[in-house]
């Protein structure tokens, strides 16, 4: 039976030298997995190159955040991710541009100021 990893003093010291080779055999042994701290059975590893002076940073940065490598890479490709394409946004500018164009001139605070007015 695992242990509950809820309180890390309860987690009992591992007993020997677990080494998977696999996924399967990782899997079959969850009972002796749950015992490292840290390990996730549900999330892909992946392997990655990055340059020396890069990893540098990064690391700089996870101390600093006091986080893991893994956290912060993942919120950078979230982050990434989360970002509209180029593309994308010069696209919704130029629709803007174009329904502006016909907006004719106006006077902000002449707007502004009936706006104010029609709320008193």
């Amino acid at each position: 039976m695992a242990a509950d990893c809820s309180d890390p003093a309860q987690i009992p010291a591992p007993t020997g030298h677990f080494q998977p080779h696999t996924y399967r055999e990782l899997a079959a042994n969850a009972d002796v997995v749950s015992n490292l701290a840290g390990y996730t059975l549900s999330m892909a590893k992946v392997m990655v190159s990055l340059a020396d002076e890069l990893l540098a940073e990064i690391d700089s940065e996870v101390r600093r955040r006091a986080t893991t490598r893994s956290a912060w890479l993942a919120l950078a490709a979230r982050q990434q991710l989360r970002r509209r394409d180029p593309d994308d946004v010069a696209a919704a500018i130029a629709r803007s541009e174009v329904r502006f164009a016909s907006a004719g001139s106006f006077e902000s605070a002449d707007i502004l100021r009936s706006d104010r007015d029609a709320r008193r």
